[in-house]
């Protein structure tokens, strides 16, 4: 991702506050709500950087399949959503994407290895993201 564009790129106050809500949705695990959030956000932000909430919303949409027991699904949307965060590292709007990547990466072994023995979903930790500080919405 160009500098420019990542200096192109500003919060106005609505989405920061409903990013914040995404957030908290998230830390919650209640993934299908985070779900809602960002797919708004997405949906309103015509910038290269609605990569962000895509791959976010994707990351939750994995763990909830892999809570239902969707292995391959789960692997899919995680790969997706790591995909879409990349060019974004370590950090966006605030978010530790860094940290966010690197615990869907441990999650994603942990499933694939279940999956390649046939086994149903083991226990992850919860993923976390994280919004460290909070950038400055557009005035």
């Amino acid at each position: 991702m160009t500098d420019e564009v990542r200096r192109g790129a500003v919060l106005t106050p609505q989405a920061s506050a409903r990013l914040d809500e995404a957030v908290s949705l998230f830390a919650r695990g209640e993934y299908h709500a985070c779900h809602d959030v960002l797919e708004d956000l997405w949906r309103e932000d015509g910038s290269p950087v609605r990569d962000i909430y895509k791959g976010v919303l994707q990351v939750g949409v994995a763990y909830w399949h892999a809570g239902r027991g969707n292995l391959r699904g789960a692997l899919r949307l995680a790969a997706r959503g790591v995909e879409h965060l990349a060019p974004f590292m370590p950090s966006a709007f605030g978010l530790d994407l860094a940290t966010l990547v690197e615990d869907v990466r441990h999650a994603s072994r942990l499933w694939e290895e279940a999956a390649m023995r046939g086994d149903s979903a083991p226990d992850v930790p919860s993923p976390r993201l994280v919004r460290a500080t909070s950038p400055r919405p557009e005035e």
